[in-house]
């Protein structure tokens, strides 16, 4: 067993030197929370892994996870989303992004007994700042965005255009 994790260690290592700073692993953070006559908070953490093709283009594979949790129910949700990035500027350690990803999910509420399925894509703007070579800081501040959500019964299609900082998530990345 030892020479098995040995020998997957090696290989890896060998691969990422191969691919080295083509490919890159994040995160994005995003935290909401609600006082007053309405109470509640969000958590969402979305994890990524991606690849540089060019100076300009990058792709990637983003799995998400959200808890929404409003006082009377906790919802769950869990997605899969894959996303392709489009450099539109850069100046210095800045980078100005638009992002088009998709999301496939399923969304449940502890007080109900079905879940839901949910369908969106999205373009987002992106702004990056590069630490150094290997660490990047980005967010993104809104989006235009369409979901499908059905659960069977009933299917709601929604549509927006948001560029507040309501919607603010942040990410950080190290590339390999």
């Amino acid at each position: 067993m030892k020479k098995i994790l040995a020998a997957a260690v090696i290989m890896a290592v060998v691969v990422l030197n191969v691919f080295a700073f083509d490919w890159y692993a994040g995160t994005s953070l995003n935290f909401h929370s609600l006082s007053g006559d309405e109470e509640g908070s969000l958590f969402a953490i979305a994890p990524e892994v991606g690849y540089i093709f060019s100076d300009k283009i990058d792709a990637g594979l983003g799995f998400g996870y959200e808890s929404l949790d409003d006082g009377d129910d906790k919802t769950d949700t869990w997605s899969i989303i894959p996303f392709v990035r489009y450099k539109v500027l850069a100046s210095g350690n800045f980078a100005f992004y638009g992002r088009l990803q998709f999301s496939y999910g399923s969304s449940k509420v502890d007080s109900e007994e079905d879940s839901t399925d949910i369908f969106g894509i999205a373009v987002l703007p992106v702004v990056e700042y590069a630490l150094s070579d290997r660490f990047t800081l980005w967010t993104s501040f809104g989006a235009l965005a369409y979901t499908n959500s059905s659960n069977g019964d009933s299917s709601v299609n929604e549509f927006g255009f948001d560029l507040d900082m309501n919607a603010l998530t942040v990410g950080f990345a190290v590339n390999f």
